[in-house]
């Protein structure tokens, strides 16, 4: 009898270890989506920048210019005849020179372009939108919120702003930057 209690003692601790490690690894992998999400956004706008160095504008920035002009990552690539570029959550990523959509007060030219991340989860979206708050860019537009970067006279998007702005259910958050 003291023998099964033994065993059945050691399966309850081996499953609460088991689901503390899956635990784990699932934060794990969102910190790394995150990270992944961070560095694809710099690499694109790094690309855009480059491709339209000595232009005027962005006048016709898209996906598809960037990917045929290699200036996106391969690995994110899911359709390159299309222009298709995926997110770490399986969304895509889109790439526009229209500046109206992330930047509030913008004058409707295309002197900057919204790099726009959709289907990620609430904790995905909150992550992003806190992290860009400094740097070469004009704002963002989280699920229709509009905030103004540091660099545009805004301040940085706070946790409980972002909280507030990331509220769709599911994967179904959408963040656009404008960067310029």
């Amino acid at each position: 009898m003291e023998r099964m209690v033994f065993y059945v003692l050691g399966f309850v601790i081996l499953l609460v270890m088991l689901a503390f490690g899956v635990n784990y690894y699932q934060k794990a992998q969102g910190s790394m989506k995150e990270t992944v999400a961070v560095t694809t956004i710099n690499q694109i706008v790094a690309g855009a920048e480059q491709l339209y160095n000595g232009q005027a504008n962005y006048s016709g920035l898209t996906n598809i210019i960037l990917v045929k002009a290699g200036k996106v990552p391969d690995n994110i690539i899911s359709d390159p005849a299309n222009g298709t570029i995926m997110n770490p959550w399986g969304g895509n990523v889109t790439i526009t020179s229209d500046d109206q959509a992330a930047n509030p007060g913008s004058s409707g030219t295309v002197s900057a372009f919204d790099v726009a991340l959709d289907g990620m989860s609430q904790e995905a979206c909150i992550q992003l939108a806190t992290a860009f708050s400094t740097g070469n860019f004009q704002g963002e537009n989280v699920n229709g919120t509009k905030f103004r970067s540091i660099a545009n006279g805004g301040a940085a998007v706070t946790p409980a702003e972002a909280t507030n702005a990331c509220s769709a259910a599911g994967n179904t958050n959408t963040i656009s930057f404008a960067f310029n």
